[in-house]
């Protein structure tokens, strides 16, 4: 039993020591650029079967507050079997911001969708985000203040919120994505970058051109592998874009089945990183919630109770104070009460998806994913 506490200790110090080093992170103030600096942009979109969400998007698009002689609007149709395509162009008609493209034969995946539009730019930067998103008017110059204070960096991100929650399921849904975005935004502060989300990323149009590179043996990871890639290059390459003027929206996964999906598509591509610093998280945030896990059954057998009490105390504790400091920059306070509760589902999930990832088949549109 004394074995058993020993290695508890060790793996909740280390990621005590984790979240904490990230809350240190994530409230270092970023200074802003006061030059005049306006870069040329290109935002590229690369969507598949979108038509219900094609509407909301454009009507972003449009409100974004960025002359508009230094934009351009890639829409890129993956091969849709829906109306997306049709939708694009009815919403987009005569307005010149837009490039409306279909994806040539050989071209089929997000990943490639992307890579290939890519090349069909020339401006200085280019933004990434996701069809199923909606962008704050603020959202390029929110961008181009820190591109302005770190024109060295090639590779930037920034926060992604959940828009609503309509039952306890979808708040914890958003506490375990806030958690990661949170954790992803603070480690990057502090150049310790892992993991990022491509519903809201820019990189510079040199690293496009000299360095644009990802894992091909994966079908999603265009984010985290361009990101592991910048950081080859200079760790402080990649800067994380903490103000919310720039914080893309989205929903929340409607139903378990969704989330384990979702979630299983992310580990998938855990086998292609090569990257130390991101496997060394992975590994400590999975030890953690497996000994959480583990202490249940080792309490009910040998009734040492405390167990419990200790690990879900200690991890619980860790939590809400991360979760304290972090959720009123998503203006999500009022799920702080739900961080006890969403222990167990975490720490079960966590345990389980990549077991499920190794088990199951995964896709994304009605297509087969590796």
């Amino acid at each position: 039993m004394y074995l058993i506490f020993h290695i508890l200790h060790i793996i909740l110090f280390c990621y005590a020591a984790l979240v904490f080093y990230a809350l240190y992170g994530w409230r270092k103030k970023q200074n802003v650029a006061t030059e005049i600096f306006q870069p040329t942009i290109s935002i590229i979109i690369a969507l598949r079967n979108e038509v219900q969400t094609i509407p909301t998007l454009i009507v972003s698009l449009n409100a974004l507050h960025y002359p508009k002689h230094l934009i351009e609007i890639l829409l890129v149709d993956d091969h849709s079997t829906d109306n997306s395509f049709a939708k694009l162009q009815e919403l987009t008609h005569n307005n010149i911001l837009y490039k409306i493209l279909q994806c040539p034969l050989e071209v089929a995946g997000k990943k490639q969708a992307l890579a290939w539009a890519v090349e069909q730019t020339n401006n200085e930067y280019i933004l990434f985000t996701d069809a199923d998103c909606e962008l704050p008017s603020t959202w390029i110059s929110a961008y181009v203040e820190q591109i302005a204070q770190h024109k060295s960096a090639h590779f930037f991100f920034g926060l992604v919120n959940h828009s609503v929650e309509k039952n306890f399921l979808q708040q914890w849904f958003t506490l375990d994505f806030l958690s990661l975005v949170a954790m992803q935004g603070g480690l990057a502060k502090v150049h310790k970058a892992f993991s990022c989300n491509a519903a809201n990323m820019c990189i510079s149009r040199q690293f496009a051109q000299n360095q644009y590179e990802t894992n091909s043996a994966y079908s999603s990871g265009d984010d985290v592998f361009l990101l592991h890639k910048a950081k080859l290059i200079d760790k402080e390459a990649v800067v994380f874009v903490g103000s919310p003027k720039a914080m893309v929206t989205t929903n929340a996964p409607e139903t378990v089945k969704q989330f384990i999906k979702q979630r299983i598509r992310w580990a998938s591509k855990t086998g292609g990183y090569r990257d130390g610093w991101s496997l060394t998280v992975a590994a400590i945030v999975y030890a953690t919630s497996f000994c959480v896990l583990s202490t249940i059954v080792v309490s009910l057998i040998t009734n040492h109770y405390s167990l419990i009490i200790f690990a879900f105390g200690v991890k619980t504790l860790v939590d809400v104070l991360f979760f304290a400091f972090t959720l009123p920059t998503f203006q999500k306070q009022k799920l702080l009460p739900q961080v006890v509760v969403f222990q167990v589902f975490y720490v079960l999930y966590i345990v389980l998806i990549p077991i499920f990832a190794l088990c199951f088949p995964k896709s994304w549109k009605g297509r087969k994913i590796i």
